[in-house]
């Protein structure tokens, strides 16, 4: 239909039409319904998180800025402090030396004892038919002792203890194989410096009219033995390698 106005060309009118919207109705799902859309969204969700995922491996790592260098400085060492020497008295320098001497002989009898353990001496004697002094000397009962005779090699090496063997003889310088003696003996050394062990015998220690005795040197010096108080004196027994 043509709508005609004066001064105007015709214009087409054409007839206006209205449309009706309809709400959807809302969709009721049943129980298995429910259970299949739970089951589907759980997939959807499960290849979305694998998605994200290969995304993060695929992104380059991103490096941490490397830590600057650190400077060690070192202390350069203080310089020692020293302490002035302290001076001594006389008498405590000489305490001092006193203490030394005592600690150096319990070291030298510890020393000597187990050297004198370890070695396994042994003592020769000779062996001699008996005379008619001798027989008449048992039968006559015990022979007092005038003298002294002490028996060595005339020599030392300084390495150890020295053996030596202690006589007792009569006015003749005969040995007394019976002896009677009434007192004790005390070995000393008047010339030089030694220890000796034992250093007092008695008639317990004399077999025959004999004693062995072990002597340690000290030193280096000719030694003089002396068998007191009987005034016999041994032969020097001097220091040699």
């Amino acid at each position: 239909m043509l709508y005609v106005q004066s001064n105007f060309l015709p214009v087409p009118v054409t007839p206006g039409t209205t449309e009706v919207v309809e709400k959807p109705k809302p969709v009721v799902l049943n129980l298995s319904q429910r259970i299949a859309l739970r089951i589907q969204s759980r997939k959807e969700k499960q290849v979305q998180e694998g998605e994200v995922e290969a995304a993060q491996k695929e992104t380059p790592p991103v490096l941490a800025p490397a830590a600057p260098e650190q400077v060690v400085y070192q202390r350069e060492p203080e310089a020692e402090e020293v302490v002035p020497a302290v001076r001594m008295s006389r008498s405590q320098r000489a305490a001092q030396d006193r203490q030394k001497r005592v600690e150096d002989r319990v070291t030298r009898a510890r020393f000597s004892s187990r050297q004198v353990s370890r070695t396994q001496e042994t003592v020769v004697r000779r062996e001699e038919v008996a005379t008619q002094g001798d027989i008449s000397a048992v039968i006559g009962g015990p022979q007092q002792v005038q003298d002294i005779s002490i028996q060595h090699d005339g020599s030392y090496s300084g390495r150890g203890w020295e053996q030596m063997v202690v006589q007792l003889t009569d006015e003749e310088g005969a040995l007394i194989t019976n002896p009677a003696l009434n007192r004790d003996i005390y070995l000393r050394a008047i010339y030089g410096d030694a220890e000796f062990r034992p250093s007092v015998l008695t008639a317990l220690d004399f077999s025959g009219g004999e004693a062995t005795v072990y002597m340690l040197p000290r030193g280096r010096t000719t030694i003089v033995i002396q068998a007191q108080p009987y005034p016999a004196m041994s032969s020097p027994m001097a220091y040699g390698q």
